[in-house]
């Protein structure tokens, strides 16, 4: 099911090509610990971001290369309610359960794409800097 949401206006003249959602399992069959230490990345006030609205913990990924999470890149743990700084740009999602949620995309001139997620427990999953993910829901 998808929708078509307006969200918010933004400045003229940023415009952003939805990609698709990368999937991919997760390499390692431990969960990442600890916060991570975050840079630029964010394209004009549009930055990914993750946010955890379900009862278990996530994962959020700061940077991707073309094989996955890129060797060496932080990780952040999110607790119940808790989501990355909007002005910090992070790349992906690891979930340890069976997830669902909101994908949302930032579409010119200014609106918000938002289509139902889904994903597999011990995978993570890639977003781009015009995208926000919100796990919602997890059943371990």
């Amino acid at each position: 099911m998808r929708k078509f949401i307006t969200k918010v206006a933004l400045a003229a003249g940023i415009a952003v090509a939805a990609l698709p959602l990368g999937v991919a399992s997760a390499s390692a069959t431990t969960s990442p610990e600890g916060d991570a230490e975050v840079r630029h990345g964010c394209l004009g006030k549009i930055c990914g971001t993750v946010l955890n609205k379900s009862d278990h913990d996530i994962w959020a990924i700061r940077t991707f290369n073309s094989n996955g999470p890129k060797p060496g890149t932080e990780w952040r743990r999110l607790k119940p309610g808790q989501k990355t700084p909007k002005d910090q740009d992070w790349d992906g999602v690891y979930v340890k359960c069976k997830a669902k949620g909101t994908l949302s995309t930032w579409t010119f001139p200014g609106f918000w794409w938002d289509e139902d997620w889904k994903g597999k427990a011990g995978w993570w999953y890639k977003i781009s800097t015009d995208q926000d993910i919100h796990v919602e829901k997890q059943y371990c």
